[in-house]
């Protein structure tokens, strides 16, 4: 069997009146979602293991069947492995956003976790010359996608608690700073970059850039997995645009399908990655993932209706050519899900189930007349606690 898994980031949600009681999954028109419900089985499971914060990288590495309570070591780590980076035993990663803040960045308000979604032109420009003002043998900046960013110290505070910034829109920063030992370091030379970025910005970049701190969070060393052959069996092949998720992939042995004009954002180039996951298939890999950011973007800005929109253009141009595949090789596996929650209400990551369907087309399973896909059907379906029990199921079906 050869196996596609399609990561509707942050996908799960909760009814909104602005949907008239409906959640975005549940509102959109998913055709294509909802026939491989009625061929296959739908059903939850808890991406997020109980004290762990709820995020893409924990997610993720449910999603492909590890369990993140033995292998994640911080989101940062996971990202510079999808840069290409090495970090070296004592070197400690951490995630650099660029972000909007009313304020002093140690005594502000964060209004955006993103700077407006900066560009990749301008957050390259102000990545440089954060690096050739505070670059030194033991802090080293390294460029991302828009406002994600990796920065590495050499022998670095770790032990310290650190806050997302998507967490905190609209909130004070000062009580979200990083606490712990180490903490005072790590606040100067965010106080002291963040000074920096504002006057450069002021100064040097034309157009609306509204990038005026940064943001230093999701810290940890170096990550190992296992490949992710030992399960799946074969070439595993990863499409994604954001550096978390082809960190993920990097280290678990897949190889990273890049597509043109996929942003990590809402405008990503959806008919794109349906085209890639269909030719990876084709190309003899056993195991295809396709990432797809924009339902997370959109719950971030707390729009339901972007997210709706997200959605179902995840249905018509990424499930539907996969799905067509499958009938015509009869041999592909397809599993629809997502990583985390992200509720448009609240514009942050929550814990909590998540839906999912799953179509195998070994298995004999009755055409129901019609279903609707969503988190709704799904708590009527069978139910797994971790991403590595569902992935068990999916696996153990080929022989059942």
């Amino acid at each position: 069997m050869r196996y596609c898994i399609i990561q509707a980031d942050g996908m799960a949600d909760e009814p909104l009146p602005e949907l008239g009681g409906r959640t975005p999954l549940e509102a959109a028109h998913t055709p294509y979602m909802n026939e491989l419900a009625a061929r296959g089985v739908v059903g939850t499971f808890n991406p997020i293991p109980s004290g762990m914060d709820s995020g893409s990288d924990v997610g993720t590495l449910s999603v492909l069947g590890y369990d993140p309570a033995k292998y994640y070591t911080g989101r940062a780590p996971i990202e510079a492995a999808g840069l290409g980076l090495h970090l070296e035993r004592d070197d400690v990663a951490y995630r650099m956003n660029l972000v909007t803040v009313e304020g002093d960045v140690l005594n502000g308000v964060m209004k955006d976790y993103s700077a407006g979604h900066i560009s990749p032109e301008a957050a390259a420009t102000i990545v440089a010359a954060i690096k050739v003002n505070f670059e030194t043998s033991e802090i080293r900046f390294f460029k991302g996608l828009s406002y994600r960013h990796i920065m590495v110290w050499r022998n670095g505070p770790l032990n310290i608690t650190t806050t997302p910034p998507h967490d905190i829109t609209d909130r004070s920063t000062q009580e979200h700073l990083p606490r712990g030992n180490g903490a005072e370091e790590l606040c100067t030379l965010m106080a002291e970059v963040s000074f920096f970025v504002r006057e450069f910005v002021s100064r040097h970049c034309h157009g609306d850039v509204k990038a005026n701190a940064v943001w230093f969070w999701g810290q940890g060393r170096a990550a190992v997995l296992p490949p992710v052959s030992r399960v799946f069996g074969g070439r595993g092949a990863i499409i994604a645009a954001v550096d978390l998720v082809k960190g993920i992939g990097a280290l678990a042995g897949m190889d990273h399908v890049k597509v043109r004009g996929a942003t990590g954002d809402v405008d990503t180039n959806y008919s794109g990655k349906g085209k890639a996951a269909v030719e990876v298939l084709e190309g003899g890999y056993t195991l295809c993932m396709v990432h797809v950011e924009a339902p997370d973007e959109a719950g971030h800005r707390g729009d339901p209706y972007l997210k709706k929109e997200t959605i179902e253009l995840i249905d018509a141009e990424v499930v539907a050519p996969v799905l067509r595949l499958a009938h015509e090789k009869k041999d592909i596996v397809v599993l629809v899900t997502c990583d985390h929650r992200t509720p448009c209400r609240i514009r942050t990551h929550a814990t909590g189930d998540v839906p999912f369907v799953l179509y195998h087309p070994a298995r004999r399973i009755s055409a129901q007349t019609s279903i609707n896909f969503c988190e709704k059907s799904c708590r009527k379906g069978v139910h797994f606690s971790s991403g590595e029990e569902l992935i068990n199921y999916v696996i153990d079906r080929k022989v059942r």
